[in-house]
């Protein structure tokens, strides 16, 4: 695996009881987590009219480790908050390198206004 050299903010909601009605209740976790790398995927303006002045960003990160939930937040240090979106790609195993050696992909979704 390759070293990972990037620091972000990994923010996951877990369950910590229920209430009267037997509803979940949820309490927000953060901590830093190390990855190997952040690139961006694609940058495209909104042009629905409910993204309409609006930027969707997809960036991709490569970590070691594959315990990221769709839907948790990455707040990644000078880009701002992203949410993780769909499941983590697995290229531990298969790849012409050998195994282990790219760990795992997370695809990462902001949606956010371009300043004027």
């Amino acid at each position: 695996m390759f070293p990972a050299l990037h620091t972000v903010e990994h923010r996951t909601q877990v369950v910590i009881g229920e209430n009267a009605l037997g509803q979940a209740q949820f309490d927000v976790v953060s901590r830093e987590r190390k990855v190997t790398g952040i690139r961006p995927r694609s940058t495209t303006d909104g042009n629905e009219a409910a993204l309409a002045g609006r930027v969707a960003t997809e960036v991709s990160m490569t970590t070691p480790d594959a315990d990221w939930a769709d839907g948790d937040v990455v707040v990644i240090p000078g880009r701002g908050e992203f949410i993780v979106r769909g499941d983590v790609e697995d290229f531990t195993t298969f790849h012409p390198f050998g195994p282990g050696l790219f760990g795992y992909r997370v695809t990462l979704r902001r949606v956010h206004v371009e300043p004027s």
